[in-house]
């Protein structure tokens, strides 16, 4: 609000020099203001301060984990880490990446990651302008101006500073400071110079009245933020087990690649050795033509192989947000490690499996907490047909006239009460709320039952995986070794002359095949492994994506 009164008075052309000097400097220092205040790096480091500090709180409160490390900012890494000697030509080698590694990249390169952690961002953000709320709101404003009516000048200036703040009760309390001045240069000698403090406070009594209504859109950003820090550490776990599938899935195509060429160089060599049993007539023509029949058959399995090799290479690198000409090599340590480890049982039966995922699946949390989000939709949707009932208190207060801007006459002052009653004669968009929080109250109940149905598949699905992932191998293995005798035992029946030479190609068809299927089945097993702790809610991932099975359920 702004006093209506004002101070006019004749001017000489000195006075008139100093009025336009006062003007002036109120616009300069409106300017001043306005740039000192509108400092984009400090409205940037002001909302990121806040921000963090809400992710923290709700990390801890939702995760028991203190993280702060954790930020929006992307700063490119060295993917490779120190520069790698050069070779004694001079030219870089080409890095190897661990699986470590790997994982780190991906948790600063990888573009889904990022918007993921944006998203948690921009939820606790929204809960800082919800917050920001229901503390004091400060405004205010400065003005200057000269006007010419017809053979006068005046000129007019003012400054206007309010507050508002919001009650947990549902009320709205309104504080605002209007002073104003104006003089007229010539002409009349009136002056006025005065000011006006207003006070109002506004609360319902029935619709909109009390803390659970009034704070509804503050308490729905608390939890929303909540859900964020749940779903981003749910995907955590999910990106660090896709990380490691691919890993493991180009590593073990690698090792498909080098079993396929040893054994097109093995296939050259026999097809050289039945030519040479040919000529010697120990082996018909047509057995030879079997032999460089298989070995062409080898070495085309073998380009197929790499090519699909190099492509699972090129989409690992986009998955880790490296371009797909970055020259890197996998480390094959990892996976020899892995054979070395070989595998081990999970020493946890189903039931106690789906327990341990119905207690600690983050997602499913969520589920749960929406349902209670729907009850309070509800409960405010019942608000929303209730009869506007609100008392309103005012009061206004004018300084003394003429020229006094702080002497207020609270003795004169406007001082009012007011009941407001809104009769609910209109309440059709009111009863649709109502009846629709109602029907996705029950929608949301139906979705919480549905989600444990699934988890509980998902649990059965990946004991199921690991189970038979653990079969597979050990029967691979077994494969293996008798396939190696095989292959023994029929290149010595061949030079003796007792089997022919399908008898060779197809015992060293099978051992590459039971190669294949020995490092595949324990691959298949390491991500079934990751992804059973993954879908019982126990794998644990640090901010750099390397991970941890919890083995003690307490089932």
């Amino acid at each position: 609000m702004r006093a209506g009164n004002r101070t006019r008075f004749s001017e000489n052309k000195g006075s008139w020099r100093k009025i336009k000097l006062t003007f002036s400097s109120l616009f300069i220092l409106a300017l001043v203001l306005y740039a000192s205040g509108c400092s984009t790096a400090h409205y940037r480091q002001d909302a990121d301060k806040e921000t963090y500090r809400i992710i923290r709180q709700k990390q801890k409160e939702a995760l028991n984990i203190n993280n702060s490390n954790f930020t929006i900012e992307q700063k490119k890494i060295n993917p490779f880490g120190k520069p790698e000697p050069k070779t004694e030509k001079g030219k870089r080698k080409i890095p190897i990446l661990s699986l470590a590694r790997s994982l780190e990249i991906a948790v600063k390169d990888s573009r889904e990651y990022q918007s993921k952690k944006e998203d948690l961002y921009l939820a606790a953000l929204d809960l800082t302008y919800q917050k920001y709320k229901w503390g004091p709101r400060f405004n205010g404003s400065l003005s200057a101006g000269v006007t010419k009516q017809g053979n006068e000048r005046y000129g007019t200036g003012g400054a206007d500073f309010g507050l508002k703040q919001l009650l947990a009760s549902g009320a709205e309390i309104g504080v605002d400071l209007g002073l104003d001045v104006l003089r007229y240069f010539t002409g009349d000698p009136r002056k006025s110079a005065s000011s006006l403090l207003s006070l109002g406070i506004i609360q319902p009594l029935t619709r909109g009245a009390g803390r659970r209504i009034a704070q509804e859109n503050l308490t729905q950003a608390e939890r929303n933020v909540l859900y964020q820090v749940r779903s981003f550490a749910r995907y955590q776990r999910t990106f660090t087990v896709q990380i490691a599938t691919d890993y493991y899935r180009v590593l073990q195509q690698n090792d498909v690649v080098k079993n396929e060429f040893n054994n097109y160089q093995n296939l050259i060599e026999s097809s050289k050795r039945s030519r040479l049993m040919a000529q010697a007539g120990r082996l018909p023509e047509f057995q030879v033509d079997q032999a460089k029949q298989n070995e062409l058959r080898a070495k085309n399995r073998w380009i197929r192989v790499k090519e699909e090799d190099e492509r699972l290479l090129d989409r690992f690198k986009i998955t880790l947000g490296l371009p797909t000409d970055a020259q890197i090599i996998l480390d094959e340590s990892e996976l020899t490690r892995l054979v070395r480890k070989g595998i081990t049982s999970l020493g946890i039966q189903t039931e106690g499996a789906v327990k341990t995922a119905l207690r600690n699946r983050l997602d499913l949390m969520n589920v749960r907490d929406q349902v209670e989000d729907a009850e309070r939709q509800v409960l405010l949707a019942k608000n929303g047909l209730r009869t506007d009932v609100s008392l309103s208190l005012s009061a206004d207060v004018n300084s003394a006239p003429p020229t006094s801007m702080t002497d207020f006459r609270f003795q004169k002052g406007t001082y009012s009460t007011k009941l407001n009653v809104g009769l609910p004669l209109n309440r059709r968009q009111e009863r649709n709320t109502y009846r629709k929080s109602l029907i996705s109250l029950d929608r949301q109940k139906r979705t919480l039952f549905s989600f444990e149905d699934n988890i509980k598949l998902e649990v059965r699905q990946a004991y199921r995986r690991l189970l038979q992932a653990e079969e597979s191998y050990n029967i691979q293995k077994l494969s293996v070794t008798l396939a190696a005798k095989r292959v023994e035992s029929t290149t010595l029946l061949l030079q003796a002359g007792r089997v022919n030479t399908r008898d060779l190609l197809d015992s060293q068809e099978a051992f590459l095949e039971a190669q294949n299927g020995l490092i595949g089945a324990l691959v298949d097993h390491t991500i079934a492994r990751l992804e059973f702790w993954r879908d019982i809610g126990t794998l644990q991932v640090n901010e750099k994506g390397l991970w941890q099975e919890e083995t003690n359920n307490g089932e």
